[in-house]
């Protein structure tokens, strides 16, 4: 991470709030407590922000740039997902303790609006509702997530169409 590049300032961190899907709906109070939270990173071309199957240490969402998403390693990466401004990255860091599924990194450089671990902890026990809040947020944003991919996977595989029931029969049978 590039530490020069760090800023803290409020207003714009809510600013890139205030455009991101997870916090649509908040009241603008429940923003600008979260924006004093968060700290604003710059990412280099290149870089990577984290890694599979390492601790996930902030939830972020994403302000400027792009950050491709892949599993695996080496010659065997493939794509997840490509995240643009407004979207969600590490939501999972408030619903468990699991390590990341997929490694981050940003093609062409990027900047991200971070949340630490220990900041969202003390927002679930500093002010549970709006820590539920979000977290209902974030979990609908990785079940739309999820069913993205798994439809991308549908359309890659050309799965056929699947097949209408069949009826049952008085005696238990199937009818063909």
């Amino acid at each position: 991470m590039n530490a020069s590049n760090e800023t803290t300032n409020p207003r714009t961190i809510l600013a890139a709030l205030d455009r991101a899907s997870v916090c649509a709906g908040l009241a603008h109070a429940d923003r600008a407590h979260l924006a004093r939270l968060a700290e604003r990173r710059e990412y280099a071309p290149g870089e990577w922000l984290f890694h599979e199957a390492t601790p996930r240490r902030w939830l972020g969402v994403v302000e400027r740039g792009e950050v491709e998403l892949v599993r695996g390693s080496g010659g065997r990466e493939q794509r997840a997902a490509l995240l643009g401004p407004g979207d969600l990255l590490s939501g999972g860091v408030l619903l468990d303790d699991l390590p990341h599924a997929a490694s981050a990194r940003t093609p062409g450089g990027a900047a991200v609006i971070q949340f630490r671990r220990s900041r969202v902890a003390a927002l679930r026990t500093e002010h549970p509702t709006l820590f539920y809040r979000l977290a209902s947020k974030v979990a609908l944003s990785i079940s739309e997530r999820m069913r993205a991919a798994a439809e991308e996977l549908a359309r890659a595989a050309d799965f056929p169409p699947r097949p209408e029931p069949t009826e049952r029969v008085e005696d238990g049978t199937c009818a063909s």
